[in-house]
């Protein structure tokens, strides 16, 4: 495992040096003169992961991230000559040169942040760290019998259920939930988990037990066949449960999944791509040359230099109070609390962005973190976001120490959402976050006065 990092490390500072030196020398957009510095950056960054061949998930996935974010997309950019984007009007030159600054800040912050606070605590393969619980009878119950009632309650969004995308409808798809139906999608959503968490304890504990490899690939199957089932068209809503589940069987089982990591990637990808057809995602092409066509893609999924620089100027273009946004921006998404704030004339970021985008046609840009932070901090914001991040993350890693295996299921698909929130925003991580933790924490409420009440009647 450790030569494997290593050359997986080399191969990144490799690529990312060339790409540096690549852009540096072909780059003919004056807005883009310092974009060579984020795949040098990530070079410099890499080196440093490199000597200390760190094998924890969380470091590794932000660096797949920022590989992504940093280096296949800055050479695309400039292979392509696509230095465009969606905006009806490009950003300012200056507008590019500061989106530049602030993302080497942020990764250099998050790094920074990272080894202080949580590198001694994050998830390691190699290392059993967690402290895992396996057993809670009272909690199966409990998650049993919710799964069960989520099953039934599913009728009422069985417009929103496919098995591998059949009968999947894009139509049904766009038609916004009530808040009944709402309810619903977030609980059978949750069971998701549940199912896929009691499966894998299930055949771990039988693994233990017998030491037979039939149980690695029997919890493997399991977690593919409750995974072809998708909810609503969002991407990420398969996306993470299986991630998760991958992650967790990858510590439980170690060098063992290896040979099976790849059938799920496989599997991973084509349920994506199967996701992505049916929210005609390929449908708009805003350029018909398939290089620049991939490149505006990798855009706006990873918050390039483009859209960071575009939502660096919607401060100068809102007359909102800019910390009332901003709260609004955290309280909006949060399940129950929204009900109590909506506004009919206080826009939210995000918003606002798609206004800087589109002039008010349509809303379907996700603002970077950076913009979100940036829009009441300046540029205080990139501190401000990445404490904020690193932080929350230490929290999650907390309680995930010697947490029940299915509620640590859960916890590691909130870490991993919370991973990706620099090429979103806070906005999208808070809605993920408020719907499953307000349902866990009844649920594991619920089994904590079942299990007093048991001990008062062995008691009597």
């Amino acid at each position: 495992m450790s030569k494997i990092l290593r050359i997986y490390y080399l191969t990144l500072i490799i690529i990312s040096f060339y790409v540096s030196m690549y852009v540096y020398f072909n780059n003919i957009h004056p807005g883009y003169d310092f974009l060579f510095i984020l795949p040098f950056i990530f070079s410099i960054s890499s080196m440093f992961l490199f000597v200390i061949n760190n094998k924890n998930i969380s470091l590794n996935f932000l660096y797949l991230l920022y590989f992504i974010r940093f280096v296949v997309l800055s050479y695309f950019v400039v292979y392509s000559n696509w230095y465009g984007g969606r905006a009806f009007f490009p950003p300012q030159e200056s507008s590019f040169n500061l989106a530049v600054i602030l993302m080497c800040s942020e990764f250099l912050l998050i790094n920074i942040f990272y080894f202080i606070f949580v590198n001694k605590k994050d998830i390691n393969i190699k290392k059993s760290n967690l402290n895992f619980k396996y057993n809670d009878n009272i909690l199966d119950i409990v998650f049993i019998s919710f799964v069960i009632m989520s099953i039934f309650l599913s009728i009422f969004i069985r417009d929103h259920i496919s098995f591998f995308g059949l009968s999947m409808g894009s139509e049904n798809q766009a038609m916004e939930l009530s808040s009944f139906r709402t309810l619903i999608f977030f609980c059978v959503y949750i069971s998701k988990y549940l199912l896929i968490g009691l499966i894998i304890n299930y055949y771990f504990k039988k693994y233990k037990a017998q030491k037979n490899h039939i149980y690695i690939l029997l919890s493997l199957f399991g977690v593919l066949l409750v995974n072809m089932f998708f909810l609503g068209s969002n991407r990420m809503d398969h996306v993470l449960p299986f991630i998760a589940s991958l992650i967790l069987l990858n510590y439980l089982y170690r060098k063992k999944m290896i040979i099976y990591n790849l059938l799920a990637f496989a599997f991973l990808i084509l349920s994506v791509y199967i996701i992505s057809i049916f929210r005609q995602t390929f449908e708009y092409q805003i350029v018909n040359d398939t290089v620049a066509l991939i490149t505006d893609y990798i855009q706006i999924y990873f918050a390039g230099v483009y859209n960071v620089a575009l939502s660096l100027e919607i401060a100068a273009s809102t007359s909102q109070n800019i910390f009332i946004t901003f709260l609004y921006d955290l309280y909006r998404p949060f399940l129950g609390l929204n009900l109590f704030w909506r506004s009919d004339y206080l826009n939210t970021s995000a918003e606002l962005f798609n206004d800087r985008i589109f002039d008010g046609e349509q809303t379907t840009q996700i603002i970077p973190m950076l913009g979100q932070f940036y829009l009441p901090f300046g540029v205080l914001g990139v501190l401000v976001s990445s404490t904020f991040l690193v932080l929350t993350l230490y929290f999650f890693l907390r309680i995930l120490s010697r947490s029940y295996i299915i509620n640590g299921l859960i916890i590691i698909a909130l870490i991993i959402r919370l991973l990706i929130t620099p090429v979103q925003n806070f906005g999208i991580f808070m809605n993920e976050f408020s719907s499953i933790v307000l349902i866990m924490l009844s649920l594991n409420a619920f089994a904590y006065i079942l299990r007093l009440n048991t001990k008062k009647e062995k008691i009597k």
